[in-house]
């Protein structure tokens, strides 16, 4: 039987340490003469140390049972990175050089995740190295897109041992090859390195804390090793090497922090070798294999009764419940007892509460929860069946019939959900008629969690649920009392009610994800946001970073003032677009945009005497696109010390600003507003602003022949506040263009 190592080395070089490599390990990396690149390395007078990979992968049995290492030098004088690779697999190889940027401020609009979900692969330079019964290396080529210009790449095989010696340029984007960049000793150089299997479905990232990544998910990009272009080979003292957080891993005391430390504990360590394999976790309780309990995950067969005999056991021991990889399971039931109400009754599919001291994880192995047909949803008359159809507001719980939570995870110590989808099946459930406040509020989340101290859900994709993909309560949540909840590379689409409804907690961090296209399958419920953040008691200190609310029947995000105590929540690199209704509705105190794209109007900022309690926007980019929706103007909000810094403003289907009451103040400084709207009758106005500060702020527009003004009243001007003009005046159609005088108006 053939095997296969895949290596994949992704180089980014940069000038800032940015806190994603904070685990990673420290290579250094010393200047020697310029070399023949002829797949012999014994020219290399120095180098960094070796870095090994070891057998992480086994693709099938007996696995790969080679070593695989790699060193690193640099040449100022030919501009060089080089990389010397020795494997005893010698059969077959492959690396990809380059990746989607070496700058890290990389244009966000064409982010690592963008270009990653455009093209469905890391975009890089790829070269192949083949010994097949003494076959020769192919050619050097490109795979989607990357640049190959300058490098250069040999081998050596004999008979046992392949060596791989390649000279490679670094450029500042991987798409241009005129953007090499000189190599200097206060350089540092991300490596990403990775081993796959022959199947290309999964591998292990060089990451210094030894956890495995499931590359399938792409979530291994951006946790590349350091490599730092130094003249010594080592440290001049322990003092050089920087600080990367508190678990640095020097174990073997040589000021170095790489993958040599790591076989200081390989035999612990390398008892994980399957990334998506439950023995990569260390549990108290047990682990449960839902397949030994009779489930098929054909996707036919009903598997209900399984996940509830696994359940038991987590629920008795604490553990872990694994999914087989890449499975289908059917589940859900609705059971009839006479005098019973409802009329129908769901069962529990994933129901674990109270399990303390150890850990409850659902492993998922790229597996999929899918509900069955036929499962009834709305309300239903608790004597015959039959749908029944209401006046709201309706709140009889006797014909509250729901299809059930898939995964119901409550007052638990530590939960941890990954690597799974979750398939609500909206369009295959018999509906019932209208419950609760408006449209159908009755059980039927795909991920639901109560009152439980530390949570972690990552690589999930729940969509088509009947209710919620993702519910987050906390009813004992105090502001003093962090309860950490972390969400990385969530998807939440075509949803009823909300993509994530988070009603209680402190302490939740979301990075990576998407929660769109709520309430447009079979039907909605409102509010039918991507995110709707509404405390019980209270909700606090919630970050979402890199996030997408897209093309929701509701807002993307809203938090309304008049539901519970919800404060303190920033939104970073954000993209909310809203199509049918408001972009955002933010309407709580300490909300912070900051470097956020925001499609549509918004609406129902908050205001506040106190400063840090007022919505901020910093850096973000409002815009009436296409397909957005769109009201009295793009920004129709207003409330005290309500901020708008670095801001670019773009109404092109309406009023750019609708700020009204004198007695507030928002405050616009360092701002470009864009009027680009001429569906008004000339004479008109294109913004107003009453109470509101301006400095440093310009107007422009983009008119042909009709005639505006921006409207004003009780507005503080500072310096640098242009009206561009000519077409669209300050205060009236015969007023001032150009520089504002400073003053009130």
């Amino acid at each position: 039987m053939k095997s296969f190592i895949y290596i994949i080395i992704t180089i980014a070089a940069c000038s800032i340490v940015y806190g994603y490599a904070e685990k990673n390990p420290v290579i250094y990396a010393p200047q020697i003469s310029a070399i023949n690149v002829d797949g012999v390395l014994s020219d290399w007078e120095s180098s960094s140390g070796w870095v090994t990979f070891g057998k992480w992968y086994p693709v099938a049995n007996p696995g790969l049972s080679s070593t695989t290492k790699a060193r690193y030098a640099w040449n100022e004088a030919t501009n060089l990175l080089y990389i010397g690779i020795e494997s005893t697999e010698g059969i077959g190889a492959v690396l990809e050089i380059g990746g989607l940027y070496a700058t890290m401020d990389y244009n966000r609009d064409t982010s690592i995740s963008a270009l990653t979900e455009q093209l469905g692969l890391n975009p890089a330079t790829q070269i192949e190295f083949s010994q097949w019964s003494g076959g020769t290396p192919q050619s050097i080529f490109n795979q989607d897109y990357g640049t190959t210009a300058g490098i250069v790449a040999r081998y050596t095989y004999d008979g046992t041992k392949l060596t791989i010696e390649m000279a490679i340029p670094i450029y500042s984007n991987w798409f241009d090859s005129g953007s090499a960049m000189s190599l200097t000793s206060s350089m540092d150089v991300y490596v990403y390195a990775n081993i796959f299997n022959a199947g290309w479905t999964a591998g292990d990232s060089q990451v210094a804390d030894g956890r495995y990544m499931y590359l399938a998910k792409g979530s291994v990009v951006n946790r590349g090793s350091l490599v730092r272009l130094r003249p010594q080979a080592k440290p001049l003292n322990c003092d050089d090497v920087p600080y990367f957080g508190k678990d640095i891993a020097d174990l073997d005391g040589n000021c170095m922090v790489n993958l040599a430390d790591f076989a200081m504990i390989a035999a612990s360590w390398m008892r994980c070798t399957d990334p998506c394999g439950i023995e990569c976790d260390t549990f108290s309780g047990v682990i449960v294999k839902v397949d030994d309990y009779g489930a098929h995950g054909n996707g036919v067969d009903d598997d209900t009764a399984a996940f509830q005999s696994a359940a038991e056991v987590v629920q008795a021991f604490g553990g872990a419940i694994s999914l087989g990889h890449n499975k289908v399971y059917r589940v859900g039931e609705q059971i009839h007892t006479d005098g019973v109400y409802p009329y129908y009754v769901y069962q529990p599919i994933i129901s674990i509460d109270g399990v303390h001291g150890n850990k409850v994880a659902i492993i998922g192995n790229g597996a999929t929860l899918k509900l069955n047909d036929g499962l009834r949803f709305g309300s239903f008359d608790k004597n015959t069946g039959a749908v029944y159809n209401p006046t709201l507001p309706f709140t009889d719980h006797a014909y509250d019939v729901g299809v059930g939570n898939i995964i119901q995870i409550t007052n638990c110590d530590e939960v941890e959900i990954r690597d799974l989808t979750i398939d609500g099946n909206i369009d295959s459930v018999v509906l019932g008629g209208f419950f609760g406040d408006t449209g159908r509020q009755c059980d039927g989340v795909g991920v639901y969690l109560s009152k439980n101290s530390k949570v972690s859900v990552y690589n999930a994709y729940s969509h088509h649920n009947t209710l919620d993909g993702f519910y987050i309560a906390d009813a004992t949540a105090t502001a003093g009392v962090l309860k950490p909840h972390s969400l990385m590379n969530v998807e939440s689409f075509y949803n009823a009610r909300q993509g994530l409804s988070w009603v209680g907690g402190n302490g939740l961090t979301v990075f990576d994800s998407k929660f769109s296209y709520t309430g447009r399958a079979t039907f909605t419920s409102s509010p039918g946001a991507g995110c709707d953040i509404e405390a019980m008691v209270i909700n606090r200190n919630g970050q979402f970073t890199n996030c997408k609310f897209v093309d929701n029947v509701g807002e993307g995000l809203i938090s309304y003032s008049g539901t519970g105590d919800s404060a303190n929540c920033i939104f970073t690199d954000c993209l909310f677009w809203g199509t049918t209704k408001w972009s955002i509705w933010p309407n709580n105190p300490g909300f912070k945009f900051i470097n956020c794209d925001i499609y549509g109007s918004v609406t129902e900022t908050y205001g506040s005497a106190t400063a840090s309690d007022a919505t901020q926007f910093t850096g973000c980019h409002f815009e009436d696109v296409p397909g957005s929706y769109t009201s009295t103007a793009l920004l129709n909000c207003s409330g005290q010390n309500v901020k708008f810094d670095g801001c670019t403003i773009k109404a092109n289907q309406t009023r750019a600003l609708n700020m009204t009451g004198t007695s507030t103040q928002e405050i616009f400084t360092n701002c470009d507003i864009y009027h680009n709207y001429n569906g008004l009758a000339s004479g008109g106005y294109q913004s107003t602003m009453q109470g509101s500060s301006l400095s440093n702020t310009r107007f422009h527009e983009s008119f042909s022949s009709l005639n505006y003004y921006i409207s004003v009243g009780t507005v503080t001007v500072g310096s640098g506040v242009v009206v561009d003009g000519p077409r669209c005046k300050w205060q009236s159609t015969s007023g001032a263009t150009g520089t504002i005088t400073p003053g009130l108006y």
